[in-house]
């Protein structure tokens, strides 16, 4: 706030909304949105877009502690595509398909929003033989989606060639409709390169326990937003 009245705030959707609050208020203008609304919506954007993209990276690291020949694999392609006298880049994500197909396999397995955004049916409906009301609220169930043995063979198998074999990349990770989430792309950018970085440089090892064996990592997602 203090960046914004000095004028040395980058361009962001706070400054925007803000500037345009004060701007009604000097002129007497209603306002659209209150000080209350401005900062909910800030901060849904930025809990919304960097918790749900850290959390990915940790579900990566978390698969990829579990299953070591899995880890091994990702490093293998990584020192055959890219060498190891530099470290990955964009450039080199179209030859990294393993790591592209183990991605997509931690969001099939463990889909962080299972129920995705809610939505507003417009109109009557019918899908399947069922009607659905105007005004119903949609809940587009992703985990069952995502584990549908009609559509994923085992689905309870963590198995990333599961999709060269032809199975579907998942979907409905980033919701569904004009509703989806705005940084679909720019999200699974920046998880390509955390893993790839750290797969390039280091290994994920089992946490050892007071008894002296590893403690076996265990998936599983919460209700809420934090880090």
């Amino acid at each position: 706030m203090k960046d914004i009245e000095a004028g040395t705030a980058q361009p962001s959707f706070m400054k925007s909304h803000w500037e345009r609050f004060k701007e009604n208020e000097k002129s007497g203008r209603a306002h659209d949105m209150t000080v209350a609304d401005i900062k909910g919506a800030t901060g849904a954007v930025f809990i919304a877009g960097g918790n749900s993209t850290w959390s990915t990276v940790l579900s990566c690291m978390l698969f990829l502690t579990k299953y070591p020949e899995v880890q091994r694999r990702v490093q293998q392609e990584i020192d055959a595509v890219v060498g190891t006298d530099r470290l990955p880049d964009f450039d080199d994500r179209p030859n990294l398909r393993y790591l592209e197909r183990f991605v997509n396999e931690v969001m099939r397995m463990l889909p962080l929003n299972p129920l995705v955004i809610p939505h507003r049916s417009l109109e009557d409906d019918v899908y399947n033989g069922m009607f659905i009301p105007k005004g119903s609220v949609i809940f587009a169930n992703t985990k069952a989606m995502t584990s549908n043995p009609a559509v994923y063979a085992n689905p309870d198998v963590f198995d990333p060639d599961r999709y060269e074999r032809g199975e579907p990349y998942p979907q409905g990770n980033f919701g569904f409709g004009r509703r989806k989430c705005p940084g679909n792309f720019l999200a699974l950018a920046s998880v390509y390169i955390f893993v790839a970085t750290l797969m390039a440089t280091f290994d994920l090892e089992k946490v050892i326990g007071s008894d002296g064996l590893p403690i076996e990592p265990r998936e599983g997602v919460s209700i809420g937003l934090g880090g």
